[in-house]
């Protein structure tokens, strides 16, 4: 199928963030509230595009809103968002749209993608974070926007929004960057749905983790030191996922980095290598059975979240930011359940909200 690439950039990229402290939560005194984003740059284009039959995109001229970061200056630990949204898609393309960000800092004039994301609905969010942000910074920086098939004019409308306060996420934790730690960010649970949710803790949790309990509790014991590639595949078996076309050395450095991390970081799963099947949600089993604190991530579990009041996306790309706000978002509810919600059980508290949220999102 011939592949049409439809781009645009942003006017402006961070040309106005501002530094300041972030507003109060009301009733959460002991919460700090995410940093206003404003609105910094954007633009609405209708784009044209067709692939040539060597996959190489023509682009029709005019259709972009250029940018030349050259000569802007990106607060040194500053962070934004890139969003991306449409009406509809024209009948000649794909379900997917895909945004990435585009720079020269890689790859001269020639460029390379640097950080990417997906949807097959709008709107499409794309984080650019501080350390991506400190990469292109200096360099000709391209937003782009892809979809499978020939469009003609189909419109996109992007909007690129800073953060106030600039601040190092879970992608970034090093001790030795002397830019601050993001503040801890309560999520917005709704309170009705919270006691509701907690009083049904120990039947959700129950329901669950009765789908795996004999290779759950397996695993749970029998997990140990020396980490090989048979634990991979145990943790694949037990729990129905397709196993990741590993070669030896991917799988070794992959079970390597994350036996290696330490919680609640992050950051080194965006650099690990590609490995086909290798996703946030098998990578997240892996995680919890290495390490019991990091919780398994699945699609359920943030519809259960969504149930509550926290919107935290599901998405296949190994994102160490989503998985960050995943795991801030269950560290709080491990820590307002009441104890008497509190099944009793030999499973960490960490599994237990987490298969509770599951069951809750699947109801």
């Amino acid at each position: 199928m011939r592949r049409a690439v439809l781009f645009l950039l942003a006017a402006v990229l961070l040309a106005g963030c501002v530094q300041g402290d972030a507003p109060g939560t009301g009733d959460l005194p002991d919460a700090i509230a995410p940093p206003a984003p404003d609105p910094v740059g954007g633009c609405s284009l209708l784009v044209s595009g067709i692939a040539t039959f060597d996959g190489t995109p023509n682009y029709q001229r005019g259709n972009a809103c250029d940018l030349d970061g050259t000569g802007v200056r990106i607060p040194r630990g500053a962070s934004a968002v890139a969003t991306v949204q449409w009406a509809s898609l024209q009948a000649t393309l794909q379900g997917r749209v895909r945004a990435f960000l585009e720079s020269d800092s890689c790859l001269g004039a020639n460029g390379c993608e640097v950080v990417g994301a997906s949807s097959h609905t709008s709107p499409l969010r794309l984080a650019l974070d501080n350390v991506t942000l400190a990469q292109v910074a200096g360099h000709h920086a391209a937003l782009r926007v892809e979809a499978e098939g020939i469009a003609y004019q189909q419109a996109f409308n992007v909007t690129l929004r800073g953060i106030h306060r600039p601040c190092r996420s879970g992608a970034d934790p090093a001790p030795s960057n002397p830019v601050p730690a993001c503040p801890r960010v309560m999520a917005r649970f709704e309170p009705a749905a919270l006691r509701k949710f907690f009083a049904g803790m120990p039947h959700s949790y129950a329901q669950a983790q009765a789908a795996v309990q004999a290779p759950y509790q397996d695993l749970l014991y029998s997990v140990e030191h020396p980490l090989g590639p048979r634990t991979t595949d145990r943790i694949d078996d037990a729990f129905h996922l397709a196993h990741p076309k590993w070669t030896a050395e991917n799988r070794a450095q992959a079970i390597a980095a994350l036996d290696g991390l330490r919680y609640p970081d992050t950051g080194p799963i965006a650099d690990l290598r590609a490995v086909p099947g290798l996703d946030l949600r098998t990578l997240s089993h892996y995680l919890h059975f290495f390490h019991h604190a990091y919780p398994i991530y699945s699609e359920a579990a943030c519809k259960g979240l969504a149930r509550l009041g926290a919107q935290v996306p599901f998405v296949r790309e190994r994102d160490p930011d989503v998985y960050a706000e995943y795991i801030r978002a269950i560290e709080e509810l491990k820590e307002r359940v009441p104890f008497w919600d509190v099944p009793e059980t030999n499973v960490y508290l960490t599994r237990i909200v987490q298969a509770a949220l599951e069951a809750y999102g699947q109801a």
